[in-house]
């Protein structure tokens, strides 16, 4: 068991004080790790002078992502097109983002 005093999600660090095991952990740096490369992944098409640019920031891009994941309706999460286009429709709704043209 170790003790740890900050937990990382979508790579932001929250102060927090839990007891976690090593390999539970881990297996949180590895999802935030895959999350940060999703938000960057997306970033790449919806952030300012992305393929699809909406002028979406790093921030928006995360709360999209964080109620994506966390929505009932959601499918398993996979990190590919159908994520970020999901992604992209709730910058949409939320953020009142659409293509910069």
């Amino acid at each position: 068991m170790i003790y740890i005093g900050f937990q990382i999600m979508c790579g932001t660090i929250i102060g927090v004080n839990i007891k976690m095991k090593k390999k539970d952990i881990i297996k949180g740096l590895k999802f935030a790790k895959r999350m940060n490369e999703f938000v960057s992944y997306v970033y790449d098409f919806y952030g300012k002078n992305g393929i699809y640019d909406m002028g979406a920031t790093v921030s928006q891009i995360q709360t999209a992502t964080i109620d994506y994941i966390a929505s009932d309706d959601s499918l398993p999460f996979y990190g590919d097109s159908l994520d970020r286009e999901r992604v992209r429709d709730i910058l949409t709704s939320k953020f009142n983002l659409k293509e910069v043209i």
